[in-house]
């Protein structure tokens, strides 16, 4: 039997209930916000739930100071503060939510889901419409789906993603702004202190970025381009032309999906920042001429001890440890 609008709507401002309690006296992150936008944006109802609860409130013109475009620098975000006069509202709101919020019949979305792994960790994960994601050492991601839309919020780290054709409901990774959207496809995803890399295996993605007039309960997507297999793009400042790789450079690259790392004449600089993703331990280059050196092999992800171990034996590299942990790679004399 069908639910009723009445019941309906009660859902529905549970829901609200919640994100506006879930912001109440903290600061959001990039990724509660884009989840929130996107719960914003699924229904009409959800907009009329979230307008008309937070002018109750007389928060909406914070809701709104926390959608707009982060500043370069890290800046205090406004905080939730309900007025006094609505002390009664508020705790009557929370009572609700503190009800088990998103409990939903059958046909609604699925709660949100987030999935993460420790430092030399890597998982596999097998969503609900049948795609596939892998996440690399370090990372962490959100999955949000919905009715119409299957929304992913790559949050820290790299992750592989083979996606389930539907064009009903589009598959869509989130990354501080930007977006890769894909249909039937596989692409990894890696975010950094760089910017993000894309990497296409199969198919085509598209790619945007939130473009200027988005607000909380609006968003413009500004398209950049697009990706196709075998091709890859850098997004830092600006979008990179995409690249072509060779076969046997996507091999090399996406070798951490079977627990490998495989290098082939890059910079010890490179090679050590790719190794400490997979480790807590600190490695110094202490031999300024070292960082340059080229380096080629294949290494088990994680496994520290044996890849510093083959660096000293097939290289002019002595390993040295502190007490503290921390590894020197010094110049052999």
């Amino acid at each position: 039997m069908p639910e009723s609008p009445s019941h309906q709507r009660s859902a529905i401002d549970q829901e609200a209930c919640a994100w506006i309690a879930q912001f109440d006296g903290e600061e959001p992150s990039p990724a509660d916000l884009d989840a929130f936008r996107e719960w914003v944006n699924r229904s009409p109802r959800h907009r009329e739930a979230i307008d008309r609860l937070a002018t109750l409130w007389g928060e909406l013109n914070v809701l709104t100071e926390l959608a707009a475009p982060r500043p370069p620098q890290r800046a205090r975000v406004p905080r939730w503060r309900p007025a006094l006069a609505f002390a009664g509202v508020a705790a009557l709101l929370l009572a609700v939510v503190l009800a088990p919020v998103l409990t939903r019949n059958e046909n609604a979305s699925e709660a949100p889901v987030l999935y993460a792994t420790a430092i030399g960790e890597q998982r596999s994960i097998s969503l609900a419409d049948g795609s596939t994601v892998q996440l690399n050492t370090g990372s962490q991601l959100r999955v949000a789906y919905g009715e119409r839309s299957r929304d992913l919020y790559l949050l820290a780290g790299e992750g592989y993603f083979e996606v389930s054709h539907d064009p009903a409901r589009p598959f869509v990774v989130h990354v501080d702004g930007r977006s890769v959207r894909a249909v039937g496809t596989a692409f990894s995803l890696r975010r950094d202190s760089a910017g993000l890399e894309v990497l296409v295996t199969e198919g085509v993605v598209e790619l945007a970025e939130r473009g200027p007039g988005s607000s909380l309960l609006g968003e413009r997507r500004t398209i950049l381009g697009t990706v196709k297999r075998g091709q890859r793009v850098r997004l830092a400042e600006t979008l990179e032309l995409a690249e072509p790789v060779s076969t046997e450079d996507l091999a090399r690259e996406l070798a951490w999906r079977e627990g490998m790392l495989s290098f082939a004449g890059e910079p010890l600089a490179e090679v050590i920042d790719e190794i400490g993703r997979y480790t807590e331990a600190r490695i110094v280059i202490n031999d300024p001429a070292l960082r340059d050196l080229r380096i080629g092999g294949y290494f088990r992800a994680g496994d520290t001890g044996a890849m510093l171990q083959a660096l000293e034996a097939g290289f002019p590299i002595d390993v040295r440890r502190d007490a503290d942990g921390t590894v020197h790679l010094l110049a052999r004399r």
